[in-house]
């Protein structure tokens, strides 16, 4: 008799728990970006598509957990959209699935990459860095997203130069020859005499993005590389020829 009693016991706890999990299952989200890191262009605008969401429940709304300049999120369907206030690099967001019976975060990185984009800029021969020593914009500069680069003095007629380009986080580098535009751009750092360009990729939000260093004459017979002066940039919305 007191077997019997106990395994009742036991068996309505078992039927209890069940009931009780699969009630907490049934309000369980099931939500899906089908992503973890979403690639998009630095400075440019867009969307993802609305994420696969099964509410098991009542719906919820979606909500970003922090507040990231030029990321927002759709609170009724999950989408995504950039605009050009997104910094350059990898920015991680973590997003907020809720309903009245539970409560989801995913973690998600927006990768944004400076790709090909036309820039203008200048240079002088202050080696001081005096702040008062003007930069007028003279060049016109072109970035490939193979890591190659065009620029050419602007109202000079062929004047135009090649080289390569880099960015790792907001440290911009790039070399720069104007005699040889018949060589392979990717050569031109093994170049006897070139330019080479170092300085910090700025970005201040919807008004633009600016990159601002100095730059040097680089030799190799003998080996030597001279700081020349300074130089400042920013980015143009217009293509050159």
């Amino acid at each position: 008799m007191v077997l019997k009693t106990i395994t009742g016991f036991f068996l309505i706890m078992s039927l209890f728990l069940l009931s009780a999990c699969s009630k907490e299952a049934s309000h369980q989200i099931d939500v899906s970006y089908g992503l973890q890191t979403l690639d998009v262009d630095f400075r440019s605008e867009g969307e993802t598509p609305a994420p696969y969401v099964k509410w098991n429940g009542d719906a919820g709304v979606f909500s970003l957990k922090n507040e990231v300049e030029g990321i927002a999120i759709d609170a009724n369907s999950g989408i995504i959209s950039w605009n050009n206030a997104l910094a350059v690099g990898a920015t991680p967001i973590v997003v907020v699935v809720e309903n009245g019976n539970d409560r989801v975060e995913i973690s998600l990185t927006v990768e944004s990459t400076l790709s090909e984009s036309y820039w203008l800029f200048g240079r002088n021969n202050d080696k001081e860095g005096d702040a008062h020593q003007l930069i007028v914009i003279s060049r016109q500069l072109k970035l490939n997203s193979d890591g190659t680069l065009q620029v050419k003095i602007i109202n000079e007629e062929g004047s135009l130069g090649v080289g390569v380009w880099s960015l790792n986080g907001n440290l911009f580098e790039m070399h720069v020859c104007f005699s040889c535009e018949v060589a392979d751009s990717l050569e031109v750092p093994t170049y006897d005499e070139h330019s080479f360009y170092s300085g910090t990729l700025v970005n201040y939000g919807s008004d633009g993005a600016s990159i601002q260093g100095q730059w040097y004459i680089i030799r190799f017979d003998p080996d030597s590389s001279t700081l020349w002066g300074q130089f400042g940039g920013r980015i143009s919305n217009a293509n050159y020829d």
